[in-house]
């Protein structure tokens, strides 16, 4: 099977319907992790109060709502500007409100909740992470720069940015250990923003909110907010290291960067970002062959989904939860999720690349992953990567 194949398109067309009658509630206008075949897979409101099982909702098929709607996001701007798909529009309008409501049931300013429970439409985890910022703020952005925005949605939008922007301006700070905090106002375990802790891949992470701020509200406070990072973002963005746990932090480095080459109104910038998305996608090329190889190494793709309710939990060792439980499902195929993950964002890197045209090889790979899935038996949030690589080139 090949990319520009009908085979291909027509796989293309099953994962869309996929993701639109399995993985998304229209009540709540979220992607969820796993399919919806029922909601009692899912947390109870009490459980999730009571923060079981664990701050994140790691292993609860919710932790990943924003990275879902930011991913499928994409895929729907470029099948509606490819195609002219009118229900990839009315798709795009629905995940926006679902993001913006989401949001707005935080009881923290600026506090990005990963996801609601689907059976009330406002429970939500009190911890988020980076990863949700960056693909909720990218797709936003993605979102406002097609024009396809409603000026409602233009406004929400705006205001959820700026919020982001607020949030992180008080609380990033040496004092905080430079987190965004929990919604409760403690120390979380993966949104600290700045500082020597970080990865190369996470320096931009912290400039691009400030950055998304001023584009969505011409406020120049935000602008100046994000210079006075710049410098040190980008410097500390190379070299790639070679450790990175998987290609998603690659993914949202590049998202991070692309959006920073989009709308700084420095030239010279510019250029240095183009250097940097250049080198992600330089990396992400040279590692296909072991991507690849881990790839065939496993079968467990398509194995049968277990709810936190019929699963086994065992403590999460290394992480500090805060005095909360800090519980995980245990689950041999989990894994698999992001080595599958690891081949479709090969793809997707590269496409952020400006002007870049993905080696052969690359689409090779995005194909191999393509084909490990059969829709009868998936349950997994991956086709909406694979649609994310299909139409966000």
């Amino acid at each position: 099977m090949t990319f520009h194949s009908d085979e291909m398109k027509s796989r293309i067309d099953a994962m869309w319907v996929f993701v639109r009658d399995r993985l998304f509630f229209e009540g709540t206008g979220l992607i969820y992790d796993h399919v919806l075949d029922a909601l009692d897979y899912f947390p109870t409101a009490e459980e999730v109060c009571s923060v079981y099982p664990n701050p994140c909702g790691y292993g609860t098929g919710m932790e990943d709502s924003m990275i879902n709607g930011g991913s499928m996001l994409l895929a729907c701007i470029g099948r509606y500007q490819t195609e002219g798909d009118a229900e990839a529009l009315d798709m795009a309008h629905r995940l926006v409100r679902g993001i913006l409501d989401c949001q707005a049931t935080a009881r923290s300013h600026g506090f990005l909740p990963r996801s609601v429970i689907p059976t009330d439409g406002k429970s939500h985890y009190i911890d988020s992470s980076r990863d949700q910022y960056t693909l909720c703020v990218f797709g936003a952005y993605r979102f406002l720069a097609s024009g396809l925005a409603t000026e409602e949605e233009r406004r929400r939008i705006a205001s959820m940015l700026v919020s982001f922007a607020e949030r992180a301006e008080q609380n990033v700070t040496p004092e905080n250990g430079f987190d965004l905090l929990r919604e409760d106002g403690m120390p979380t375990l993966c949104t600290v923003m700045w500082g020597d802790g970080l990865g190369n891949h996470e320096f931009l992470r912290l400039p691009m909110i400030y950055l998304a701020a001023w584009y969505a509200s011409d406020d120049a406070h935000w602008l100046k907010l994000y210079r006075t990072y710049r410098e040190e973002a980008i410097e500390r963005s190379l070299p790639m290291t070679g450790r990175y746990w998987h290609l998603y932090t690659l993914q949202q480095m590049q998202m991070s960067v692309r959006l920073c080459y989009d709308l700084d109104p420095d030239e010279g910038m510019r250029e240095r970002y183009g250097e940097i998305l250049c080198a992600v996608a330089d990396h992400i090329e040279h590692l296909i062959p072991q991507t690849r190889r881990q790839l065939h190494e496993r079968e467990d793709y398509n194995a049968h989904f277990r709810s936190i309710h019929e699963t086994e939990m065992a403590e999460r060792g290394g992480h500090v939860a805060g005095g909360y439980p800090n519980l995980a499902p245990v689950r041999a195929e989990a894994n698999s999720f992001f080595v599958l993950q690891d081949a479709v964002d090969t793809l997707n890197v590269l496409n952020l690349c400006p002007d870049r045209v993905p080696s052969e090889d690359a689409i090779r790979l995005y194909c191999e992953a393509t084909e490990k899935i059969d829709l009868a038996l998936h349950v997994t949030s991956v086709p909406v990567q694979i649609l994310e690589g299909y139409y966000g080139g």
